[in-house]
């Protein structure tokens, strides 16, 4: 029946997407690493300006992934990212190591072949580093993320990684990534 509907604007398309995931998870039990990227892809959208299926996005990804994520929407009816309003704080307080970290998400981790990435942009280029834990520098890419995530094939031996993410800001960020194959 989903299948059937052909949806006309913006935010018919997330009622759609977040349908189609949510049947895919009703049928199956679960969700695929992209079925799980598209959801929270959806969840980081902004619920003002993209509809109330956002929240259903939120809830189901914490349901699926057994977590709790928070969002802060202050403000991301003003912008064309979503939740970019939240991470553009002018809360001195707030980390910025803790909101740069907060863009990226790198699954599954251990990983084997390939690695997810998923960031708050719909579109953005970022550099990827990967370092062993003598740090040595393994790769360096320019990785282009589309609708909210791109993915990345590995060709590294079982073991301990760094992977630091650079965006276009020049904001860093290190994450740790176990190779188990």
């Amino acid at each position: 029946m989903i299948a059937e509907i052909t949806p006309n604007t913006a935010i018919e398309y997330n009622y759609w997407n977040f349908y189609q995931i949510y049947a895919i998870y009703r049928t199956n039990g679960e969700l695929t690493n992209e079925e799980s990227a598209s959801l929270l892809a959806l969840a980081h959208k902004c619920p003002f300006t993209d509809g109330p299926v956002i929240y259903n996005a939120r809830a189901l990804y914490n349901l699926v992934n057994g977590s709790i994520e928070l969002y802060n929407d202050e403000g991301c009816e003003n912008t064309y990212e979503g939740r970019k309003a939240y991470f553009e704080s002018s809360d001195k307080n707030i980390n910025p190591s803790i909101i740069i970290s907060e863009k990226y998400k790198l699954f599954p981790n251990p990983a084997t072949e390939e690695l997810n990435i998923l960031g708050i942009s719909e579109t953005e280029e970022i550099i990827i580093v990967i370092k062993d834990v003598s740090n040595r520098t393994i790769s360096f890419q320019k990785v282009n993320i589309q609708t909210y995530q791109a993915k990345l094939k590995l060709n590294l031996l079982n073991g301990v990684y760094f992977v630091t993410l650079i965006n276009k800001d020049h904001e860093e960020i290190t994450k740790k990534l176990i190779i188990a194959k």
